[in-house]
């Protein structure tokens, strides 16, 4: 059965049983912002679940996408296990519970699905008598187990909503070898977690007694991949339909002779980093971006083992574009930007996989004595700050150095403790937890909603409103507090019944203005949405006293306002144009838009050039010179793709949607505020272009007035330049060249001074160098080693070439302190490495005398170290180089 279909036919089913089938969220949670990642199908609930906020419909359903890394090194050694999944869901928020729900589930497996009844069992929790009772009706007793709380009771913390559990477990038949299991409950692959019905029923007090709750919940999920395997008997989840194409191409591009582990680390990893991207997270060291980078670079590293040298891994998205692409049209949408991001991550993490793999068995090999190649390692003990070091320097995490140490046959052990210090006091990696921006407020602001309602938003139609003030808050602690009243000078915030300010929302400021009301005056210092559908201003009260009830002429700083729509309005034409110029591979990947600039993200591999910016300016001021007027309506966003409105990478999205138009020049979903047409942008000017992420450039720019006053900033440098070359501006790239030119010429001039005052002419040489008595037939040995004053190391390099070569054969060892530290070099003549006198090794030699470290080749080397007793040492360490004999 295909795994499409299972998906459609829960979703079908479930809408028969009068469930509003809801898309899927971000896998950046919308409901629960103190989360990493979207990791259940309630997540997005999580707010009904508390009774914050309310659909039209009690009852929903869903196929949610899904991450976890918990069990991410279990991934490929189990047959369930998966960082990436869908998770099919039913809910109800008050409405029917677990009779409707237990009968339900049942129906669509064995009815639905047509799975065999007889290889379905269940868990209830042990003192859930009612689940019990329920299941009885339907499965024979010795089919259902109860289990304790640590499996069969869930919680949303350590109080609040919590309730009884009751999993449908399915019996693939097939124990693990070896393993005597011992039915339900047992962690083995056998017992398959099929389908998991959570009754939220209590409330958990701080004391630990459970409370009946007034409403009584569903929330079930069950795992799509997990389903299809049962449905079509597979042995499993890695051999049902979406990982069939995967694979095939997985072991054409790593070869055939790869083991199953690899093709399925593989493929989930590249499920999970396709999806990532695709919802807005970007590579990098920290949060979310640290979990997709770790997910790209462990997949890499598993081709890298199987000799796959090249990157691949964005090969794949398009595969899973086209599995996926049906239920998920956005992937399709961003196939090309999101291979684009993962191949520039491959090719940075390629250099860090080859090198970090190198260094770390450098360190086993010179903590054991031998190497990786030289048979299993067993326990391996690296100093914590080593194994941090490898992190930093190649980029190769620590998790991935202990998978990399297991692959050797050994267990790479290092005290957490000292890797963490080591780290400096950077902030600590994404996966020993994640703070979030924890909407600290949440509960406050939802209780303010369900007692006033949604705050109207009047600012598209309008710059002023007579409203009316529902509730004052001011700051108490870590958070707000309600309060009767706000009066001058304090600062708070101020819920209004109806508002023409927008609130900062999809990279766009928050309005600013101004409250009035007879002799109440407050200026709104920024606006935000606290909570979906309440807007909150932010006001300091400038005059009188504000409190609920208070009827207020809402007024928004019409300027303000004017700027931010120029630049909102230029930002969908700077698109535009960025997509004609270098491609539909170019997609917004963040913005802000304020009244005094805008900036725009998007995913480029490199830095465009001068032409290209060039040219991308002037297709914007095209755009606004052509005057088109604007077309905004609102659509499903269904509707909206058919039509080619852009949707850009982790927005998210409700039922309907605003679509922006400007003729063929630009067509967008964007819910801000924009010009009637582009002619009120009046004029554009880029300040610049610059790297924002791996594969991601940034682009600063003006509009209207903010560019008129850039442009009249940059006449104003230019003329400023021009009176100082004594000039006119349009020659002042002529006689800047030729003063470039006159700089280098007289740097030169100095720094060969300095090399003649440095060192003795390069006849003197020859008398200060050391002469020592060759091994055996070799002739004498020369060996220079001196301090010379401070030089730059281009200078330094030369005059050892000079002194070298007025040796005739020998060794120069030149140092120069500055302050407290030295830079050396070290450079021979070629004919003594053959008898053993390599600058390389030497440069290691002094180094270790000086506390510093140095390498090079085997004509020249350097390096750096402490000055403290430099002379000494230099005065003793020719006799130490004339001891080295050949190899």
């Amino acid at each position: 059965m295909n795994t499409n279909h299972i998906r459609g036919e829960f979703l079908a089913a479930f809408r028969s049983l009068g469930h509003e089938v809801v898309p899927s969220d971000s896998l950046v949670p919308s409901g629960d912002p103190t989360l990493l990642f979207t990791s259940a199908g309630m997540v997005r609930f999580k707010k009904h679940f508390l009774g914050q906020t309310r659909l039209e419909n009690r009852r929903a359903a869903s196929a949610q996408k899904c991450l976890r890394t918990s069990d991410i090194d279990r991934v490929g050694l189990t047959a369930r296990h998966l960082t990436f999944f869908e998770m099919l869901g039913n809910f109800s928020f008050g409405d029917y519970f677990k009779a409707e729900a237990v009968r339900w589930a049942w129906d669509f497996l064995t009815k639905n699905l047509g799975l065999d009844e007889k290889r379905l069992s269940v868990s209830v929790f042990r003192e859930d008598d009612e689940a019990f009772a329920l299941w009885k009706k339907i499965v024979p007793e010795s089919r259902i187990v109860r289990l304790g709380e640590d499996s069969n009771f869930w919680s949303m913390g350590e109080t609040g909503p919590c309730g009884p559990c009751s999993e449908i477990l399915y019996d693939s038949g097939a124990a693990s070898p070896g393993h005597d299991c011992p039915g339900p409950g047992c962690d083995c692959d056998r017992h398959l977690e099929v389908w998991n019905l959570v009754f939220t029923q209590f409330d958990k007090r701080p004391d630990g007694s459970l409370a009946p709750l007034a409403q009584k919940n569903i929330d079930t999920g069950m795992g799509l991949e997990r389903l299809s395997m049962a449905a079509n008997g597979k042995a499993s989840v890695f051999d049902i339909d979406l990982f069939e194409n995967l694979s095939k191409e997985i072991r054409s591009l790593a070869g055939r002779d790869a083991p199953p582990r690899t093709a399925r680390v593989v493929s989930d990893h590249i499920r999970a980093g396709t999806f990532l991207v695709s919802d807005g997270i970007l590579p990098s060291n920290e949060g979310r971006g640290y979990i997709l980078r770790r997910l790209i670079r462990r997949a890499l590293r598993e081709g890298w083992t199987r000799g796959a040298r090249d990157p691949f891994l964005h090969k794949l998205v398009a595969v899973v574009a086209r599995d996926m692409g049906g239920a998920y049209p956005e992937l399709r949408e961003r196939e090309k930007n999101i291979e684009s991001i993962i191949l520039t991550e491959e090719r940075n993490a390629i250099e860090s996989i080859a090198g970090g793999t190198e260094a770390l068995a450098g360190e086993i090999k010179k903590l054991l004595g031998r190497s990786p190649d030289d048979g299993p390692l067993g326990p391996v003990r690296i100093p914590g700050g080593r194994v941090y070091m490898i992190y930093e320097t190649y980029g190769l995490d620590k998790e991935i150095q202990k998978e990399t140490v297991r692959d050797w046959g050994g267990e790479l052990l290092f005290s957490e403790q000292d890797y963490e210090s080591a780290r400096d006091g950077a902030v600590r990696i994404a996966r020993k937890g994640w703070k979030g921006s924890g909407e600290k407020d949440s509960g406050l602001y939802a209780d303010i909603l369900k007692e006033t309602g949604p705050t109207a938003f009047k600012g598209y139609e309008t710059l002023e409103t007579e409203t009316e003030v529902l509730a004052v808050l001011k700051k108490g602690g870590d958070g707000h507090v309600r309060s009767g009243s706000l009066a001058a000078p304090e600062e708070g915030e101020v819920i209004l019944k109806e508002t023409p300010f927008y609130a900062e929302s999809g990279g766009q400021a928050g309005d600013r203005g101004t409250l009035r009301s007879g002799g109440v005056e407050a200026e709104v210092l920024d606006t935000r949405r606290p909570h979906e559908g309440l807007t909150a201003h932010r006001v300091a009260v400038r005059k009188g006293t504000l409190a609920p009830g208070a009827k207020v002429l809402a007024a928004v700083d019409g300027a303000l306002r004017s700027h931010t729509m120029r630049h909102h309005t230029a930002t969908h034409l700077l698109h535009a144009a960025l997509r004609r110029e270098l491609g539909s591979q170019v997609t917004q990947a963040g913005s802000l838009v304020s009244p005094d600039k805008l900036r725009f993200d998007f995913t480029f591999p490199r830095a465009l050039t001068g032409e290209e910016l060039s040219r991308v300016e002037t297709g914007v001021n095209r755009a606004v010179l052509s005057n088109r007027p604007r077309d905004r309506r609102e659509v499903p966003l269904d509707e909206a793709r058919k039509i080619g409105a852009l949707a850009f990478f982790g927005d998210k999205y409700g039922a309907k949607v605003f679509v922006v138009g400007y003729g063929e020049l630009s067509t967008e979903v964007c819910g801000g505020t924009h010009c009637l047409s582009t002619g009120e942008i009046g004029f554009f000017k880029i300040l610049s272009e610059s790297s924002a992420a791996s594969g991601v450039r940034r682009i600063e720019a003006v509009a209207g007035e903010k560019a008129l006053a850039a442009a009249r900033a940059m006449e104003s440098s230019a003329r400023k330049v021009a009176e100082k070359l004594r000039c006119s501006p349009e020659e002042c790239p002529e006689k800047l060249e030729r003063l470039l030119q006159k700089q280098g010429e007289l740097e030169r001039e100095v720094r060969d001074l300095k090399k003649k005052g440095a060192l003795p002419s390069p006849a003197s040489l020859g008398k200060e160098a050391r002469v020592f008595k060759g091994a055996g037939a070799a002739g004498p040995l020369k060996i220079l080693a001196k301090e010379v004053g401070a030089m730059d190391p281009d200078t330094l390099r030369e005059a050892a070439d000079a002194a070298r070569e007025s040796l005739g054969s020998g060794i120069v060892l030149l140092a120069s302190a500055d302050g407290e530290k030295i830079a050396f070099v070290v450079t021979v003549t070629p004919d003594l490495p053959p008898r053993g006198y390599r600058a390389g090794n030497i440069a290691k030699a002094f180094s270790d005398k000086v506390g510093g470290s140095g390498g090079g080749r085997d004509l020249f080397a350097q390096g750096g170290g402490r000055a403290a007793g430099i002379r000494k040492i230099l005065e003793t360490f020719p006799d130490e180089i004339a001891k080295l004999t050949p190899p």
